[in-house]
């Protein structure tokens, strides 16, 4: 997924539900060109589910990424 905000905004992700996925699946998420300290991607986990722990995971740089892996309840970031 290529998430790219437009000057002045932000995104939110919600990965879906690790329990629903297989063991070991992958998403991929980067942030666009115009992704900074402003203009932010936040990446949150389905419902009480946690990203390496965290509630969620903030790209607040142009083309930063993250490879999430689903462990059958929570998400882990690779």
């Amino acid at each position: 997924i290529v998430a790219d905000v437009q000057n002045g905004s932000t995104m939110t992700l919600t990965l879906p539900a690790a329990n629903a996925q297989s063991t070991g699946f992958m998403m991929k998420i980067k942030a666009g060109a115009n992704c900074d300290g402003s203009d932010t991607v936040t990446i949150d986990g389905s419902g009480s589910q946690t990203i390496d722990g965290a509630a969620n995971v903030v790209l607040n740089s142009p083309y930063a990424a993250v490879n999430s892996v689903a462990s059958g309840s929570e998400w882990f970031i690779w």
